[in-house]
């Protein structure tokens, strides 16, 4: 008989990146992609002389939000139903690790590990009183009481609609996590409870407890295994997909939409351009080998005229192959807006979704070129020639044009949904305006159609089909050149200084104001976290 390590390490990503930048790949060498993952799973499934799975969850390994390690656990759940024995080993056991782990038939913590939980929730930063001082405004338009993108820039607390939809999605992934976890290991909502409350399990108690199996090292749980004639297996996988004959494509949408390239914005961050995807859905579309295609979304959303064009596709690929929509961690607002073009959309019970509303965001800054001693002329021939300008502040007429803009993009939005849902406007509006849901509640206001994972869409896609054993590849593929070839054959610490500071994700302000002007917005909020607090931090 035989064994299989798998190494659980680094930030999760759906796929490998595509068609991305030097840095961005840089940026991505030692992540976490689930495509990976689910490629290994399916070799050790081919294996008949392999019956056991050794799990080394490294410290490092980050599983954002509750639901891809909801997806990571189904997955090891279903490979432990069908006979293969799986050992968990990690350093110390927090939420994810342990819900996880709690999959798996042994768990395993490592001398002085300990077992700590401390709930769900964010801190959520304001940056107005920054901007203020800087001198710099933002002007927000929304539609949607709950549309909060815009929040760190206009305002110093959280609103009442934005504070109650967030605390009710973070009780809806404890109580998750706590039905989950006191059902696998036996134990009762009180004990994890008091595990929150602040109570730290160090390694001896956890064993005590029932809470872990074992303490030992992972050197010393593989060399166990040598000593009772389990031979080592080393996987070798692709990252493009598994299987042979007709395809079904699991065409990965991972990150903020943007329009154009896929690149690094200075906005969003990593994000996919709706000129890459939309390239990459007509090849699928005329690709003979292709005969299903399951789209994988974990993005917050962006520009509502890309998400508009990839939806576009996405339609016209549908009038020829099944159309399958998974929906990762988070695939809210422009990534929701995406989801309608499938005839059916799957959803994790935590994932993160609808955000069906509009912003758009100027920012301006008069004050702050008054004080550098900036002064500026405008000639034009029409009068909002320079609307949105950093220079000045906006006019009332300004303010109104940009308005009838989000009012068109949000009753747009609304009638894109309820012609996709089967659902009234009216109906459809009362769901919306800009509000959150995880994927179960999702599924009773019927934005969704079923609860499930990525290897039950592809399984839904196959059967649309007609495919018994089909194969699978991921998609966007990328096809490295002779840089990155260069690059990826030496370690990362030999790089280069200046070419390992592409990495860092700082932000020219410029740039990001000018990639506010008039954009209407379908956004969720947390992506602009982030990139507001590298900007201010860059001042």
């Amino acid at each position: 008989m035989a064994y299989v390590t798998l190494v659980l390490s680094g930030t999760y990503r759906e796929i490998e990146a595509g068609e991305r930048s030097i840095a961005t790949r840089l940026a991505e060498r030692h992540a976490f992609h689930y495509s990976g993952f689910l490629a290994q799973l399916h070799a050790v499934r081919r294996r008949k002389r392999v019956r056991t799975l050794v799990i080394e969850c490294r410290e490092d390994f980050l599983p954002v939000y509750s639901a891809a390690a909801e997806a990571i656990r189904r997955d090891l759940a279903a490979l432990r139903d069908s006979g293969i024995e799986i050992h968990f080993h990690a350093p110390r056991y927090s939420e994810a690790t342990l819900y996880i782990a709690s999959a798996c038939n042994y768990r395993y913590i490592a001398p002085l590990g300990t077992v700590s939980l401390s709930g769900f929730g964010r801190t959520f930063l304001f940056f107005r009183r920054v901007l203020d001082r800087q001198g710099i405004h933002a002007e927000v338009f929304r539609r949607g009481a709950y549309k909060s993108a815009a929040d760190p820039l206009r305002s110093d607390t959280l609103e009442p609609a934005a504070r109650r939809q967030y605390q009710e999605y973070f009780d809806v992934q404890q109580r998750e996590f706590n039905n989950t976890v006191s059902d696998s290991l036996c134990r009762s909502i009180a004990q994890i409870r008091e595990l929150i409350d602040g109570r730290v399990l160090h390694d001896r108690e956890a064993i005590t407890e029932g809470w872990i199996s074992e303490i030992t090292t992972i050197n010393e749980l593989t060399e166990r295994f040598k000593t009772t004639k389990n031979k080592p297996v080393r996987m070798r996988v692709r990252s493009s997909g598994y299987g042979r004959g007709k395809q079904v494509a699991v065409l990965a949408l991972d990150g903020a939409i943007v329009e154009g390239k896929s690149r690094r914005d200075p906005l969003m961050g990593s994000a996919i351009g709706s000129r890459s995807i939309v390239r990459q859905i007509t090849q699928l579309r005329e690709n003979k080998r292709c005969a299903a295609v399951v789209v994988r979304i974990n993005s917050p959303g962006g520009s509502a005229a890309a998400s508009e064009l990839i939806r576009h596709e996405l339609l016209r690929l549908a009038d020829r192959k099944p159309l399958v929509v998974s929906m990762s961690t988070v695939a809210a607002s422009g990534g929701y807006w995406i989801a309608t073009s499938a005839p059916l959309i799957l959803a994790e019970r935590t994932t993160l979704t609808g955000s069906i509303g509009v912003i758009g965001l100027i920012m301006t800054a008069p004050k702050l070129f008054k004080r550098l001693g900036i002064t500026h002329q405008t000639l034009k021939t029409g009068p909002y020639r320079d609307l949105g300008s950093p220079l000045r502040a906006m006019s009332i007429d300004e303010k109104q044009l940009v308005e009838r803009e989000i009012e068109y993009t949000y009753r747009r939005f609304l009638e894109i949904v309820a012609a996709a849902r089967k659902l009234s406007v009216d109906h459809v509006h009362q769901i919306a305006q800009g509000r959150i849901w995880d994927g179960a509640e999702a599924l009773r206001q019927r934005l969704v159609d079923e609860i499930g994972g990525l290897p039950q869409a592809m399984d839904r896609a196959a059967a649309l089909a007609s495919l018994s054993r089909p194969a699978v590849r991921f998609y966007p593929q990328y096809k490295p050149g002779l840089v990155d070839r260069l690059i990826s054959s030496r370690s990362s610490t030999s790089l280069p200084g200046t070419i390992a500071t592409l990495t860092h994700p700082a932000i020219d302000l410029g740039a990001a104001i000018d990639s506010l002007r008039r954009t209407p917005l379908a956004i969720l909020p947390q992506a602009l976290y982030s990139t507001v607090q590298s900007t201010v931090s860059s001042m």
